[in-house]
């Protein structure tokens, strides 16, 4: 008797419910204010992102588990042209600039990693609407300029004079209104209703996230948006590497698992966070440590670049269900 295949699927309905998170950590916030006198803000800087517990869950985990789909050979030979043309050059590029200017390379890899984090917010949005068109390109710009600005104000701003950084405030600020006004023109254009929640629940996370900025809460307003993107990205991983190995497996990496049978929804985040982990006590120097995840993670937007193409191999392991 042959064992029946069953392919999975990315349900909307979970992708809008990830941005509950909001609520957590608004309950969080106003539990805090109200009856421990704000206990909570003095570890709720920048510094807190640096952290080796958060580092090893939500920053690099994900970044791995997207690189591990390409331990399959039909993948390789696809993308053989980007690996090499594209990817090395780039890896080239930023060992090179880190080198010679780590402030500035930083600073990119802050701006590529909000465009990264919005670009994955607002394609999912196009797919859940379907539809596009000048007022998601208008939304997604705004989106983009307002939370890398203010990420940029907050990781260094040291870069900045006084009256620069009020610039730049007010460049921020003019974003996140702008964002809102387009999104909801964007939304009146939607062809679904969950297309709809989904710009919601997208707009709802920039007016908490920069609320929580302004009141000092700075690990909790880009907490939200990490936590959105990998828990959606690794979503798409497990569906995705399911798909692509549930009849036959085709990845070496995910081969080693075939005996004990484990499945996907526990392989892929449990061998990403392992990876993370060994490559986290393997490099004890913080600056190396740094450069390491900058670098990786500069891989990771290049390929993701492709890698969800339309036409991509990769897309065509992905359903969504109605």
């Amino acid at each position: 008797m042959t064992e029946e295949i069953i392919t999975k699927s990315i349900t909307p309905k979970w992708l809008l419910l990830i941005h509950s998170i909001v609520l957590v950590l608004i309950a969080i916030f106003l539990i805090d204010v109200s009856f421990f006198y704000s206990s909570l803000l003095p570890y709720m800087g920048m510094d807190t992102l640096l952290l080796p517990v958060y580092l090893l869950i939500f920053e690099l985990p994900h970044i791995i588990a997207s690189l591990l789909t390409f331990a399959d050979k039909s993948y390789v030979k696809f993308y053989k042209n980007h690996l090499l043309f594209g990817l090395l050059p780039v890896l080239f590029i930023v060992s090179l600039l880190f080198y010679l200017n780590p402030v500035l390379t930083f600073l990119i890899y802050i701006i590529a990693t909000m465009y990264h984090v919005i670009r994955q917010q607002t394609g999912i949005a196009s797919i859940l609407t379907k539809v596009k068109g000048i007022w998601f390109h208008l939304w997604t710009s705004s989106l983009i300029v307002a939370t890398s600005t203010t990420l940029t104000l907050l990781a260094m701003p040291y870069l900045f004079n006084k009256v620069e950084v009020r610039q730049l405030s007010l460049v921020a600020l003019f974003s996140v209104v702008f964002s809102l006004l387009t999104a909801a023109v964007y939304a009146w254009q939607a062809k679904t209703k969950i297309g709809r929640l989904f710009i919601l629940a997208t707009s709802v996370l920039l007016i908490v996230s920069y609320f929580f900025t302004l009141v000092g809460y700075i690990f909790f307003a880009f907490f939200l948006y990490r936590f959105v993107h990998d828990i959606t990205a690794f979503t798409f991983y497990v569906v995705h590497d399911h798909n692509r190995n549930v009849a036959s497996v085709k990845n070496s990496f995910y081969g080693l698992f075939k005996k004990i049978r484990l499945p996907f929804l526990l392989a892929v985040p449990l061998s990403s966070i392992l990876i993370a982990l060994l490559i986290r006590i393997g490099i004890s120097e913080t600056s190396i440590a740094l450069a390491a995840i900058v670098l990786l993670g500069f891989a990771h937007y290049y390929v993701e670049a492709i890698m969800w193409r339309r036409d991509s191999p990769h897309r065509q392991q992905i359903i969504f269900s109605k």
